[in-house]
Parts: C-alpha cells; structure tokens; sequence
C-alpha cells in the first residue's frame, strides 16, 4: 500500500511542474517559439489522455477479468456475459485514444 501512496504522489507532484512549466514559459516566449511550445503542450496533453485511459483501461480488465474467471468457475453458464464487462473495460482505452485524436484536431 505504501508504494502506491508514494507513487500517487510522484505522479501528482510531476503533474503540477508540467502545469507550473506550461503556463511560465508562455510568459516569455514570443513568435515561432511560443506556436512551438503551444505544439509541444498539445502532443504532452495528447499523450497524458492516452496513457491515463490504457492504465485505467488495463487495471479495470485486470479486475474484471480475474472476477470473471472465479465466477465462471463456479457457474459456467454465467461466462458468456463476462466479455461485455470485459468489452466495456476495454472501451475506456478507446475514449482516451479518441479525446488525443480530438486535442490532435483542434
């Protein structure tokens, strides 16, 4: 349990230097340098987007599918209804993929 509190918390202090970084250096940056750096803050928020949502993605199919497994061993008829649990764990790396493709439009 302690590592996942000190991994939440280097996670929560890396997220705010990115936020504290991303609104210092518009301060400073003036033509060609502050369209790249608009660019560059778009790429790191598409890249966030996705790789929250395939963690999360792949943690929710890591539970659900080991629920699944114990539940079909006990009453196999009940298997088949797992893999829309599973269908629906898995859709939550695709709304991810599709906000990265929305910030990419933008």
């Amino acid at each position: 349990m302690r590592a996942r509190e000190t991994l939440v918390k280097i996670l929560a202090l890396t997220s705010l230097v990115i936020l504290a970084a991303a609104h210092a250096v518009p301060l400073f940056a003036q033509g060609e340098e502050a369209v790249a750096f608009t660019k560059g803050m778009k790429f790191l928020a598409m890249a966030i987007a996705v790789t929250g949502s395939c963690i999360g993605g792949g943690y929710a199919v890591a539970r659900v599918g080991a629920a699944a497994c114990a539940a079909a061993a006990e009453r196999p008829e009940l298997a088949g209804r797992f893999i829309i649990y599973l269908g629906l764990a898995e859709g939550v790396c695709i709304y991810g993929v599709l906000i990265a493709v929305m910030i990419w439009i933008a």
